[in-house]
C-alpha cells in the first residue's frame, strides 16, 4: 500500500469514529424535506448560513505565536478589528481564512520578524476577537484595504484559503504589493457554493433559489467578480501558489486553476498536509517565507 493509499484508508477510519454533529444532521433532513417542496422558504436558511461564521477556541500553539506581538485595534465602519503586530520594517499582512483568525498564521510571524518585517495579522470582521456573526467577502475586502492604509505600504501579503479571494479581489481594487503568497486557495465563487450545498445536502430547487437571491442582491456578474483565475490575468505581481493534494476543504485543483492563470506564479504541491496543518509546516513556512524575502 503506497503512503497516498495509507493516508486516505487512515482519514477514513478517522470519519467513521467521528460522528455527524446532530446540528449538521438536522439541518440536511431540514433541506431534504423543506428545501425539496417549500424552497422559497428553505432558501432564507441557505442565505442566513451562507454568511454565518463560527469561532474556534485559538490552541496553545498561537497563543505562543502571540506572545512577541502587540495588541492593537482598528476602528472601522464593520465595527473594531482586532490586530496582532509584531514590531520591524517593511510591513507583511497575514490575511487567514473563513472561520479562521489572524494568531492561525502566527507560524510565519517570527521567522519573518527575524528578517526585519513588521508582521501584521488581523481578525476579519464577525472572525477571532473582531465582533459579529456574519459578512461576506466584499465587506471583508474593505477591511483589508483599512489595514493597508493604516500599517501601509505593505511589501507583501500571505494569505490563506478565503484570505485569498479576499486578497485578489483587493488587488484588483488597487491595492498595492510586491509579493504574494497563497495558500490553498479556492478559485471561484461557483465552486464554494457547490461545496456549501453538498455539505447541507441542499436539493435542486433550494440551490436554483440560492443562486437567485444571490445574484439579485449582488448582480448576476457576481460569479465572474469573484473568480480568481479571471482576475489573475489582469496582475503582474509575483505569486507563489501552496497547495496540498490531502485537502479535503479545498481540492488541489483549486489552487492550479489560479497558479495556471496567475503570469509567472509559482506552483508547489505539497502532500499529506491537509487545509490547516500546511500553515505550520515548517517546509512550507520556509518556502513562503524566502519567497517573500526575495526582493
Amino acid at each position: 500500500m503506497s503512503s497516498d493509499d495509507k493516508y486516505k484508508a487512515g482519514r477514513k477510519k478517522r470519519q467513521a469514529r467521528r460522528k455527524t454533529p446532530l446540528s449538521l444532521r438536522m439541518l440536511r433532513l431540514y433541506f431534504q424535506t423543506v428545501g425539496r417542496f417549500l424552497p422559497g422558504i428553505a432558501v432564507n436558511t441557505a442565505y442566513r448560513l451562507w454568511f454565518q461564521t463560527r469561532r474556534f477556541s485559538e490552541p496553545a500553539r498561537e497563543l505562543r505565536w502571540l506572545n512577541g506581538a502587540r495588541q492593537d485595534v482598528v476602528e472601522h465602519a464593520y465595527g473594531p478589528l482586532a490586530v496582532n503586530v509584531w514590531e520591524g520594517g517593511p510591513t507583511v499582512l497575514l490575511v487567514h481564512g473563513w472561520n479562521g483568525r489572524g494568531s492561525q498564521m502566527g507560524s510565519f510571524a517570527q521567522p519573518l520578524a527575524d528578517r526585519g518585517y513588521r508582521v501584521v495579522a488581523f481578525d476579519l470582521p464577525a472572525h477571532g476577537r473582531s465582533p459579529g456573526n456574519s459578512t461576506d467577502i466584499f465587506k471583508a475586502v474593505e477591511t483589508l484595504e483599512a489595514i493597508g492604509d493604516t500599517y501601509g505600504p505593505i511589501h507583501g501579503v500571505i494569505a490563506h484559503s478565503f484570505g485569498v479571494m479576499v486578497t485578489t479581489l483587493a488587488l484588483r481594487e488597487g491595492l498595492e504589493i510586491h509579493r504574494f503568497a497563497a495558500i490553498s486557495p479556492p478559485n471561484s465563487l461557483h465552486w464554494l457554493v457547490e461545496r456549501f450545498e453538498t455539505i447541507l445536502n441542499i436539493p435542486a430547487p433550494t440551490h436554483h433559489a440560492l443562486v437567485q437571491r444571490i445574484e439579485a442582491n449582488y448582480g448576476k456578474d457576481i460569479w465572474d467578480k469573484v473568480a480568481l483565475n479571471k482576475i489573475a490575468r489582469g496582475l503582474n505581481i509575483p505569486a507563489l501558489i501552496v497547495h496540498d493534494d490531502h485537502d479535503y476543504d479545498v481540492a488541489w485543483e483549486q489552487g492550479k486553476t489560479l497558479a495556471d492563470a496567475w503570469p509567472g506564479a509559482v506552483f508547489i504541491k505539497t502532500t499529506g498536509l491537509g487545509h490547516r496543518r500546511i500553515l505550520r509546516d515548517r517546509a512550507v513556512i520556509h518556502e513562503v517565507v524566502e519567497f517573500i524575502d526575495n526582493n
